[in-house]
């Protein structure tokens, strides 16, 4: 089983789906907790696409939202050396 058909399994039928990616429309951080260590060879987020949004002046909005996906993200990507 290719890793494409374990996040599947894991995840269940995903929003989009091509050769190697699927993409989901689900929370982020809803997902990877189910995900292993070290998984996924790619994790894409909407910034920079934020940038200039009043919203994300804010550090609070940084700490609150933004650092617990980081960090969810930090796990389930694989280190590539």
């Amino acid at each position: 089983m290719n890793s494409t058909d374990l996040i599947a399994e894991i995840l269940g039928k995903p929003y989009f789906q091509a050769p190697n990616c699927l993409i989901y429309n689900m929370d982020c951080l809803a997902a990877m907790r189910w995900l292993p260590d070290r998984f996924v060879d790619l994790t894409v987020t909407s910034p920079p696409y934020n940038i200039g949004k009043e919203y994300e002046r804010s550090f609070m909005f940084s700490i609150i939202y933004q650092l617990p996906r980081s960090q969810a993200s930090k796990r389930v990507v694989k280190n590539k050396k």
